[in-house]
């Protein structure tokens, strides 16, 4: 008998330790994620000052000064539809120059449609002639 109780005070002890251990490390998970939003927020402070230095140090005038000094500019294209990724590596104008080097994709213009959409279109018309006939 007393073996037995002896036992549950044991096991109760354990239990109310591990209890605490469990409270202790959800304390210091909460206390780190404090620490990380305030470093976040001093971090977007400090981001807005330098943004707000720069705005104030750039002139309209500073930047026409800026890019006369770097010659014509060309801009660069941007396509919302790239040709599929199957088809770029098909085009060696997309890869770059035989080296393997360049974004495959970048600024490449689209390519014209392919057979299957060609094929699509045929099956429009002819299904647009019969709806005539």
């Amino acid at each position: 008998m007393l073996g037995k109780i002896c036992l549950l005070i044991l096991v109760g002890a354990c239990t109310a330790a591990g209890v605490l251990a469990i409270r202790q490390q959800r304390l210091v998970a909460m206390h780190d994620m404090a620490r990380s939003v305030e470093r976040s927020a001093e971090l977007d402070r400090k981001l807005w000052r330098v943004r707000a230095d720069i705005a104030a140090s750039i002139t309209p005038g500073k930047v026409r000064t800026m890019v006369g000094s770097l010659g014509e500019l060309k801009p660069i294209p941007i396509y919302w539809n790239p040709p599929p990724v199957s088809e770029q590596l098909k085009d060696p104008a997309l890869i770059g120059e035989g080296n393997g080097g360049g974004a495959v994709g970048a600024g490449a213009a689209p390519k014209s449609k392919s057979k299957s959409s060609k094929k699509s279109s045929g099956s429009r018309a002819s299904e647009g002639s019969r709806r005539e006939h």
